[in-house]
C-alpha cells in the first residue's frame, strides 16, 4: 500500500504543511509518511514562498489539495492540476473572440489513464474531456481532474476580454520635387512598432520611420493599410486606411541617354494615372523639339544636343492641370 504522499517539486516553496479539515495541521515538510496519513481522507496541503526577507511566516501561500487511499497500489504522487495560465486575456475583436485554457500536463505525474475530465464555468458543469479547451465567455473557468486510483485535483483561472485599440489615422502627403509618397499617423506611447500593407493586409512589413512611411514613385501606391503592434492580448491595433494621395506627376529633371540603363529616357512617373495626357518639349528659342498625345515614357532626346529644355505637360483632370519645368540633357 502507499505509504506517504508527496508535495509538488516546487524550490521555491520553503514551508510545507499538511491540514485536515476539522483536525487543523497534522504534518510538515515536503512528504506527509504513516502514521499521518488516514486512509480515504482529503488533505489540504499548504506551501509558502518566501518575500523580501525570506521570513517563511511573511510569503505568499498556495493550496493544493490530495486524496489519499491505502488501496491505492502502486504508490502514487499526488495527482498535481494546474493551468499553465490562471489568469488570461482574450482579444474582444468583429472576427472571433476565443483562447485556450490549457493543464500543465507535467504536474500529472504517474497518472493512471484514463483520466476523468470535467470542466466547469463557475460551478456549472460544460462539456470538455481533454487537457486543454477552448473558452469565449469571460469569468471563472475549473477542471476537475481524477486518474482510475481515485487520486485527483482541480484548478481555477480567471478570463478577461480585451479591447482591440484603434488604429492611426493616415494620412498622405506628396513630395513633388522627389517624386515620392510619405503617410503620416500620430504617435502612439503604447505602439512599438508601426507595420504598413500594399496588398490589402495580406503581408505587412515594419514602416520606414516610426511615425511615416515613405513610398518612392516608381508605381505609385494611392492608398495603404496601417497597424501598431501594442503589448496587449489584441497584439496589434485595429487596421487603418490611409487617405488616397492625389494624382500627381513628377518629371525629372535630368536624362543622360548613354544606353547604361539609368536615366536614359523621360520618364514621367504617374501618367498611367490619367486617361489623357500631352507633352512637349521646347528648346530655348521656344521651338518644340518633341510633342507627343498620351506620352509612352519613351523619349531619349532624339537627336537634339546636350543642354536646357523646357517642357509643358497637360493631365486629363478635372482642372485639366498643366505642368511646367525644366530638363537637361547630359550625353
Amino acid at each position: 500500500m502507499p505509504d506517504a504522499i508527496w508535495a509538488p517539486d516546487d524550490s521555491s516553496i520553503v514551508k510545507w504543511e499538511w491540514f485536515i479539515d476539522p483536525l487543523g495541521k497534522v504534518g510538515q515538510g515536503d512528504t506527509l509518511k504513516v502514521p499521518q496519513l488516514i486512509d480515504n481522507e482529503l488533505y489540504t496541503l499548504r506551501g509558502t514562498k518566501t518575500k523580501i526577507d525570506n521570513r517563511a511566516d511573511r510569503g505568499c501561500t498556495y493550496e493544493y489539495e490530495f486524496f489519499y487511499s491505502r488501496d491505492s497500489f502502486p504508490p502514487q504522487d499526488p495527482l498535481f492540476v494546474t493551468f499553465i495560465e490562471n489568469t488570461m486575456e482574450i482579444c474582444l475583436s468583429d472576427d472571433s473572440v476565443s483562447g485556450q485554457l490549457t493543464v500543465w500536463e507535467a504536474g500529472l505525474r504517474d497518472r493512471f489513464e484514463p483520466l476523468d475530465i470535467q470542466w466547469y464555468y463557475y460551478l456549472i458543469p460544460v462539456p470538455g474531456e481533454q487537457l486543454s479547451r477552448q473558452v469565449i465567455d469571460t469569468g471563472w473557468y475549473g477542471v476537475h481532474i481524477e486518474d482510475t486510483l481515485g487520486c485527483w485535483g482541480r484548478d481555477t483561472a480567471w478570463v478577461t476580454h480585451d479591447l482591440r485599440v484603434a488604429g492611426p489615422d493616415i494620412e498622405c502627403t506628396v513630395s513633388g520635387g522627389i517624386g515620392k509618397f510619405t503617410f503620416y499617423w500620430p504617435t502612439d506611447t503604447e505602439v512599438h512598432t508601426n507595420e504598413v500593407s500594399y496588398d490589402g493586409g495580406l503581408t505587412w512589413f515594419p514602416a520606414s520611420n516610426g511615425g511615416s512611411h515613405t513610398v518612392p514613385n516608381i508605381q505609385q501606391q494611392k492608398v495603404i493599410l496601417g497597424r501598431g503592434l501594442v503589448p496587449s492580448s489584441c497584439a496589434v491595433t485595429e487596421i487603418s486606411n490611409s487617405s488616397e494621395c492625389p494624382d500627381e506627376v513628377f518629371p525629372p529633371n535630368v536624362i543622360t541617354p548613354n544606353g547604361d540603363g539609368l536615366n536614359d529616357v523621360f520618364e514621367v512617373r504617374g501618367l498611367d494615372l490619367f486617361d489623357q495626357s500631352s507633352i512637349e518639349i521646347f528648346d530655348r528659342w521656344g521651338n518644340v523639339v518633341y510633342s507627343s498625345e498620351n506620352y509612352d515614357n519613351s523619349w531619349d532626346g532624339g537627336e537634339q544636343s546636350e543642354g536646357t529644355y523646357y517642357y509643358i505637360i497637360q493631365v486629363d483632370d478635372p482642372e485639366q492641370t498643366i505642368h511646367k519645368g525644366v530638363i537637361t540633357i547630359l550625353r
